[in-house]
């Protein structure tokens, strides 16, 4: 599927693709796991072409131990209710 490709890919696909991004977006601070998909390479990836953070599900806060490669990160979709949305950010 298309969320996998970078479990999928070649270290080489992964990284030009990063790269790529890295271009586009004129930026290597953050990075967000697509679909939130991800395994220890493709960390190693995202740290090797320069990102100095990136984000994965989990739907919990954030802590200060966290890993910074593995930041988690609340879902917020159009459905998401501000009641639901404060919650989250207590």
């Amino acid at each position: 599927t298309r969320g996998a490709e970078m479990l999928c890919n070649s270290k080489e696909e992964v990284i030009a693709d990063l790269k790529t991004s890295i271009e586009i977006t004129n930026s290597k601070t953050a990075f967000c796991f697509p679909f939130y998909a991800y395994n220890n390479a493709t960390v190693e990836n995202v740290k090797e072409v320069g990102f100095k953070l990136a984000f994965v599900g989990g739907n919990k806060k954030v802590s200060r131990i966290d890993n910074k490669y593995l930041i988690p990160r609340y879902v917020i979709q159009k459905n998401t209710s501000l009641n639901s949305f404060i919650n989250m950010i207590k």
